[in-house]
């Protein structure tokens, strides 16, 4: 069934962002939602919820650096 009850963490994030906000960027940080879904539960546009990622120390991308290097030395 769908649960009836959502426990997260009270701490000083969820106090600054708000629930909605603290919610996408945790459920966002553990890669459970896409960004674009994370910015929608958060009310904001994706450049905005960028923006709190950063703000918050999120990661935007999860991309590993040697991965990164490999692409950029294709793309040039």
């Amino acid at each position: 069934g769908k649960p009836t009850a959502l426990t997260v963490p009270f701490d000083r994030r969820l106090i600054e962002l708000g629930l909605a906000a603290d919610l996408a960027v945790s459920l966002f940080e553990r890669r459970l939602i896409t960004m674009a879904k994370a910015a929608k539960i958060a009310g904001l546009t994706m450049d905005a919820f960028m923006d709190l990622l950063a703000q918050t120390g999120v990661a935007a991308v999860d991309y590993p650096a040697g991965d990164l290097n490999r692409e950029m030395d294709v793309a040039i």
